[in-house]
């Protein structure tokens, strides 16, 4: 052995390409290639054979390779304010599934947070557009600007809005004005007199608005109208971050308001609504014998909890499958108009209302 020379390595394997695959199974590298993007003009069975084959023979596609070749770089991008959110999981849980579900994007979403800046939001969109980081990307709960809208249509990149509705865009979303009604008509039904709500915040320039935040405020004040009682702005507590902790803060600011508050519509959501119960278990506040609570979302821990929480139920993970669906609609069809889906709310009564 010479000096120097390196221990325990053999001669270095070349890269398994197109070729290699293409001759193994008695095909066109071509029809390799389109399989292994999942083109629809592959049969399904074939596009298996290629995709058992790639992995046999230890194939990595190069991505850069890719974007020169197809003009696309073979991934969708996920851009929320805040990743590690409950609700923001759940959707991402739904993307996921429907990408392995049918071999589109599996293992190749991007995610991308701004943790609610609107600066931010802009430069990270701007960057994946100009980077040609991703063929498509779902957005969580966030407005882009018109102008960015423009720029990923004039590239062919579509956008999907979960929670929000924009032109140029295709997009999921719940009623939220309606869910609001469900919630506090029942509520009032109930026999409560003097009914909170706890908001995500209208916020200050810079900071990112929660497109529903303002939906199910104008859902709220609509079924108070309808049942004949006032709307007191005094007992509107907002929160930012939807954190557990505000929820615990925003019961205190409301009971400030009105001791004999006696009803809270958690629209929020219900990690949120879970700060709530504890606050009222420590003040000795029984629910629902002395506070009504309906949260928003419905988590699947929500009807796990001591009681169970009633909430206002949102298919988070339905929304993220459906929103991976529009992405992949609007890849393999660029000329059609982006379609918009409004899923229908559903109060899950528990024992928290």
């Amino acid at each position: 052995m010479s000096p120097g020379a390196p221990i325990g390595r053999g001669p270095a394997k070349s890269r398994t390409t197109l070729k290699d695959i293409a001759a193994q199974l008695g095909v066109s590298a071509m029809t390799v290639s389109m399989a292994l993007r999942d083109d629809p003009q592959i049969p399904p069975a074939t596009r298996e054979r290629v995709r058992q084959a790639a992995k046999a023979l230890c194939y990595v596609p190069q991505d850069s390779a890719r974007r020169l070749r197809t003009g696309r770089s073979g991934r969708i991008a996920y851009v929320a304010a805040r990743l590690a959110h409950a609700f923001v999981g759940e959707l991402l849980v739904g993307i996921e599934a429907r990408a392995r579900e049918t071999g589109r994007f599996h293992n190749r979403i991007l995610p991308f947070s701004t943790w609610y800046h609107i600066d931010e939001r802009e430069a990270v969109l701007r960057d994946i557009l100009y980077g040609g980081q991703a063929d498509a990307v779902v957005l969580a709960s966030m407005h882009p600007s018109p102008e960015l809208v423009q720029e990923y249509g004039r590239h062919g990149v579509p956008l999907v809005l979960i929670e929000d509705q924009a032109a140029g865009c295709a997009s999921v979303r719940v009623d939220n004005v309606l869910g609001a009604r469900l919630a506090v008509q029942h509520l009032v039904k109930q026999g409560c007199r003097h009914v909170g709500l706890l908001s995500g915040e209208l916020p200050p320039d810079g900071i990112e608005l929660n497109p529903t935040t303002v939906e199910r405020r104008q859902g709220f004040q609509k079924a108070l109208l309808e049942a004949g009682r006032a709307f007191r702005p005094e007992l509107v507590a907002d929160v930012r971050f939807f954190r557990f902790e505000e929820g615990m803060a925003g019961l205190a600011a409301l009971l400030q308001a009105e001791p004999g508050l006696d009803g809270i519509f958690c629209a929020a959501g219900d990690r949120v609504a879970m700060g709530v119960m504890q606050g009222a278990r420590e003040r000795g506040l029984k629910l629902p014998q002395d506070l009504r609570l309906i949260g928003y979302d419905d988590l699947p821990s929500s009807g796990l909890l001591d009681p169970p929480l009633s909430s206002v139920r949102q298919d988070a993970e339905q929304m993220g499958a459906l929103a991976l669906d529009l992405a992949v609609e609007a890849l393999d069809h660029p000329g059609q108009a982006p379609r918009e889906i409004i899923l229908q709310p559903q109060l899950m009564v528990r024992q928290t209302a």
